[in-house]
């Protein structure tokens, strides 16, 4: 099974807008670089390294789970659905 994050059929209702995922990873990645966050000197780059693995991540994951993993599960509820009928 390959999980196509990108394809969006029209008839299915189509849950979290690319545009709110993104802002969504952005506001964790900020969260993360203001907790790795010395007061003590400027951000180093493993700190700036540390926001966007969380960055990366967390859009990864909502991804995943908004385009990929929720439809193949409304799917797979419909196909039993269906095999119930027969």
């Amino acid at each position: 099974m390959v999980l196509d994050f990108l394809y969006d059929p029209p008839e299915r209702n189509p849950g979290k807008p690319l545009k709110w995922i993104v802002i969504d990873s952005l506001i964790i990645a900020g969260i993360s670089f203001v907790s790795t966050l010395p007061s003590d000197h400027i951000p180093r780059i493993d700190e700036l390294y540390i926001a966007l693995k969380a960055f990366i991540y967390s859009l990864l994951i909502q991804l995943a789970v908004e385009r990929g993993i929720k439809p193949y599960r409304e799917s797979r509820k419909g196909d039993d659905e269906d095999a119930d009928t027969r």
